[in-house]
């Protein structure tokens, strides 16, 4: 499947054939292997794992992370731990865990939107040259090409640090000041730039805003059970939690970091008749998903509400 992905487009490589070979860190190694034989012991998971292998998005590495880190955390906190496709057509959560002598259905979510493909930009421009930078406006709507239209937007963003004699005179420039400017994606506040030593920055070359970080938490929450309302039959599976990792959202923990757990509360989305008990994360792809990791935000308004004290085994 790595072979296969060197030859399709936009990434042109298998989301795990890039981290084995830019990965230096020799623990991201030993966890991702221990988290994978982990997955592999309990029931289901070949029918699980076939979707993420065959997938070559850059950015369904974090979904299977995700996964992969709650199938470990329930099996610290619950017992007879499964992955619940089983081979059947018929939708179901990802994973199922008896706890404190209740079976629970879980739905695991890693918010990807456009950080997925800004992640790569973020990953493969300072390998380029390391003066190389993103910027967007924080929390505030951003958006991306997808689909299709990835391919021509990747070949626009780095055909200017492709362009080696484009480049150099840009390089000299930065010495001089910066940043300079090297694009600008006309749908959103995407900005590819390079930067120089300090004394020679320019204010406002780069423009720069931000948005509300109680409204983005609270629009993130709303646009993330909307998008799991009725996905994977949870209606069907009850009580079922929703685990939502939103580690590729930088706006996200910034906002969380400005607020306190009972302001995350007063604003949380209504999570309507099909999702019982949503729970927020940040872990890393280095991290292990804890109890004071994983923070439940809000229950259900259906045959299920009123579960906060059945909730905390989590």
């Amino acid at each position: 499947m790595m072979k296969e992905a060197a030859e399709k487009p936009p990434y042109y490589c298998h989301y795990m054939a890039w981290r084995l070979g830019t990965w230096s860190s020799i623990s991201l190694f030993s966890n991702f292997e221990s988290l994978l034989c982990h997955a592999e012991s309990l029931p289901g998971w070949r029918d699980e794992v076939r979707p993420f292998v065959h997938s070559s998005d850059f950015a369904e590495y974090w979904s299977l992370l995700w996964q992969l880190q709650v199938a470990e955390h329930l099996t610290n906190v619950g017992t007879d731990v499964r992955w619940t496709k089983g081979g059947s057509k018929k939708p179901a959560p990802d994973l199922s865990a008896v706890i404190d002598g209740r079976q629970w259905f879980v739905e695991c979510y890693a918010l990807r939107k456009s950080f997925g493909i800004l992640g790569f930009l973020e990953d493969i421009l300072p390998r380029m040259d390391e003066d190389v930078r993103t910027y967007y406006d924080s929390c505030l709507p951003f958006s991306l090409p997808k689909d299709n239209e990835r391919s021509g937007f990747l070949h626009e963003v780095l055909s200017p640090v492709q362009d080696r004699e484009g480049f150099v005179r840009a390089k000299a420039k930065a010495e001089t000041e910066w940043p300079v400017p090297l694009y600008e994606h006309p749908g959103s506040s995407l900005r590819v730039y390079l930067r120089g030593d300090t004394e020679h920055y320019r204010p406002g070359v780069v423009r720069r805003q931000t948005g509300e970080p109680a409204l983005y938490v609270k629009s993130a929450l709303s646009e993330t059970v909307a998008a799991k309302n009725c996905s994977n039959g949870l209606r069907d599976y009850r009580p079922n939690l929703l685990a939502v990792n939103f580690l590729l959202s930088k706006d996200f923990h910034t906002a969380l970091t400005l607020r306190e757990r009972e302001e995350i509360l007063e604003t949380a989305p209504q999570l309507g008749a099909n999702i019982d008990v949503l729970a927020i994360s940040g872990v890393g792809i280095d991290e292990r998903l804890t109890r004071e990791r994983l923070s439940v935000v809000t229950t259900g308004d259906g045959d299920w509400a009123g579960l906060d004290e059945i909730a905390t085994p989590f």
